[in-house]
């Protein structure tokens, strides 16, 4: 510790050095979401949807002379400007990876954020800025009214490199209408106009950005490429405007593409070169091209832009019934707007859905397995329980997990719900909560859910003792019990380390201060087990792992030294209403409405009676499971029960009761007593 001179390591002022170096690096590391890049983002908007959409054609195509600061050269050095910065940002600003491990997740190496910057659109982000240094070159040096040989080549390079601007243009169109409405602008917007306005207002910007790219391109084709004085310049109508001022010459060229992209033209503009002819052949397809496939329908606009868009229409859809539902209902505006704030945010995000499950349903079960053990190559690496099973027995594993997506406040099970199957946390926050008090929140990657792999064989694991809800929006991966017991079979190791995960897991919950006692109520039930497993139902004559630790105690007729007699005030928690102590130590009923709040009791020796009356107890709680099972469910986001088949709710009825069993007459425990009443 700091203040022990002395006994201080020699390593530790470099080891925080080196710490403080590396926080220092990502202090410089911008945040995607942080005000200096999204005011960036908006000022790279603006001029690229105002200078590069309209400004820029129209300076090449009427050859601007720069080489004197006039308002459209000084304008040009601006842009140039904030594009450098924009190249400077972007090889400084975070970004999320396409597979997080953590809600929040973000790349800051810069070595990562250069390679991905210098992979997607570096080099058309470089060749924007050329032109401004070009500009900046003619202007430093002299002309010499033209003698320059220098100054002459930079002008008419730099007529070149102007055009890479234009190339900017595709990414402006496609993204400008997505990126307004899937952001928080887009939020604001939706609920001003109609999405239909707004796609209208799209359309028109998209409409007169390309008449404008075309009107310049007519035109450049008259100043540039052909004689001004032999062009169709000379025959607008009765006019010559090959004289004329830039503007007459920019409208009438403007003119021309509108008419030719709109109807089949009226005849009073035409051209009069061949390569006049071939320019307008050009304007003539693109525009069949433009109303083919951008003007004839919104479905198929909407289809081609990508899920960004697609989520942007779902989200307006979504805000029209959400509105039209707090109207019906006269819900107070402070109540209104957080639902329509969490319908705004998180239900977005996740509201395309790609079929993923269905595809997956369609792969063959190896390549089905394969696929999945590919998307979770890194959390089986990074998670103990997995690390050092076989890559087949993960294969298998994978095969037996469906996608699954939940959002924030949703439950994932019920306290006192069937424990059917397990979940493995990619990404996300749960919290476990008993009643209404919060026990402990996991975050992915994570395994969940083990206990129900015993649920068969062990009542305290046939009921969920506690709710899963989810804080953040949640990637997980499920896998039932009716997949899992065939695998079990075939890799006992898989269930001995999921059971181990569990029982470190609750050992490691017990230590913690808040709710000691209902932790180590739950670690009791595991504990026993292992053990028991491990002395009596561990392997078999050939020395094979055994599957049934019940059958094992059978046949050996004794009953294993962990399951002798518990104090009384110890109860049962079997999920089904039966009281265990909670995280305020005290005892309170299980949610299932079940008021039996009393011990169970066992055959013993003061009599027969006594045990008739405990079989018959066992008995009614056991058809009382049973009945229970069927309206139970389980998941909130799946509205389908897969509950117990009627040979698996037979086998619920002779399960082995670890913590609680008591020594009988037998020197069994009762259920195991039962089974061998009624083999």
């Amino acid at each position: 510790m700091r203040g022990h001179g002395s006994d201080e390591s020699p390593h530790e002022p470099l080891l925080g050095s080196r710490a403080r170096k590396q926080q220092k690096k990502r202090l410089l590391v911008l945040h995607p979401q942080s005000n200096i890049v999204l005011f960036q983002t908006c000022l790279i908007t603006f001029f690229d949807g105002s200078y590069t959409a309209f400004v820029v054609p129209f300076t090449v195509s009427t050859f601007q002379d720069i080489s004197h600061l006039d308002f459209l050269t000084v304008l040009d050095l601006v842009a140039g400007s904030v594009f450098s910065l924009d190249i400077i940002l972007r090889f400084n600003t975070a970004y999320e990876p396409a597979q997080k491990k953590h809600e929040g997740d973000l790349v800051t190496s810069r070595w990562k954020i250069a390679g991905r910057y210098l992979r997607t659109s570096f080099w058309l982000d470089f060749l924007s800025i050329v032109p401004a240094y070009l500009e900046a070159a003619v202007i430093i040096i002299p002309s010499y009214d033209g003698r320059n040989p220098t100054h002459a080549f930079l002008v008419h390079v730099l007529t070149v490199v102007r055009l890479m601007r234009v190339l900017r243009l595709p990414r402006l169109l496609q993204g400008l209408f997505v990126r307004a409405l899937a952001g928080h602008l887009g939020q604001q917007l939706l609920t001003l106009l109609p999405f239909t306005v707004l796609y209208l207002l799209h359309i028109v910007y998209s409409a007169a950005v390309l008449i404008n790219l075309l009107g310049c391109f007519w035109l450049f084709t008259a100043k540039v490429l052909e004689d001004p004085h032999s062009s169709w310049l000379t025959s607008v109508g009765d006019s010559d405007l090959s004289g004329a001022a830039q503007v007459h010459q920019y409208i009438a060229a403007v003119y021309y593409a509108m008419t030719t992209i709109a109807t089949v033209g009226y005849g009073d503009i035409h051209a009069t070169t061949s390569t006049e002819r071939i320019a307008a052949t050009l304007i003539m397809f693109t525009g069949v091209l433009f109303f083919g496939f951008v003007i004839s329908s919104l479905s198929d606009l909407i289809s081609h832009m990508g899920g960004t868009a697609r989520r942007a229409v779902l989200l307006r859809q979504k805000a029209e019934e959400v509105e039209a539902w707090l109207q019906l209902r006269q819900v107070p505006r402070g109540l209104g707007a957080r639902i329509t704030a969490y319908f705004s945010d998180a239900w977005v995000r996740y509201a395309e859905e790609v079929p993923e499950q269905s595809l997956l349903n369609e792969l063959p079960l190896q390549l089905r397995g394969e696929a999945v053990n590919c998307f979770l190559d890194s959390v089986f690496k990074g998670l103990e329980v997995f690390r050092h099973q076989r890559p087949d027995v993960l294969t298998l594993l994978a095969s037996c997990l469906h996608p699954h997506t939940t959002l924030p406040g949703h439950n994932l099970s019920r306290e006192g719900s069937i424990a059917d199957r397990l979940w493995i946390l990619q990404s996300g926050r749960i919290q476990m909560l008993r009643g209404l008090k919060v026990l402990q929140e996991i975050e992915g990657p994570m395994v969940f859910g083990e206990a129900c792999i015993v649920s068969k064989k062990v009542r305290q694991a046939a009921r969920r003792p506690f709710t899963f809800r989810a804080v953040t929006c949640c990637t997980l991966w499920q896998a039932h019990i009716h997949d899992l017991v065939p695998l079990l079979h075939v890799a006992p190791s898989l269930e001995t380390d999921l059971l181990c995960n569990l029982q470190f897991h609750l050992a490691e919950a017990s230590e913690s201060r808040p709710h000691q006692s209902f932790w180590r109520h739950e670690l009791a039930w595991i504990d026993e087990f292992l053990a028991s497993r491990a002395r009596h139902g561990g392997r078999d004559k050939q020395g094979r792992q055994s599957r049934d630790p019940v059958a094992e105690i059978l046949r050996s007729h004794t009953p294993p030294h962990s399951m002798q007699s518990r104090p009384s005030s110890y109860d049962t928690h079997s999920g089904g209403g039966t009281s265990y102590p909670g995280p305020d130590d005290s005892s309170d009923s299980g949610p299932a409405g079940s008021s039996d709040t009393e011990s169970e009791e066992y055959y013993d020796a003061s009599g027969p009676k006594h045990g008739d009356r405990a079989a018959e107890r066992h008995r009614d709680h056991d058809e009382h499971l049973s009945d229970t099972s069927e309206d139970e469910d389980t998941c909130e986001g799946d509205d389908r029960l897969n509950g117990y088949s009627d040979d698996e709710e037979h086998h619920l009825e002779h399960r082995i009761d670890i913590p609680q069993a008591r020594p009988n007459q037998g020197g069994l425990p009762f259920q195991v007593q039962r089974r061998l009443q009624h083999p």
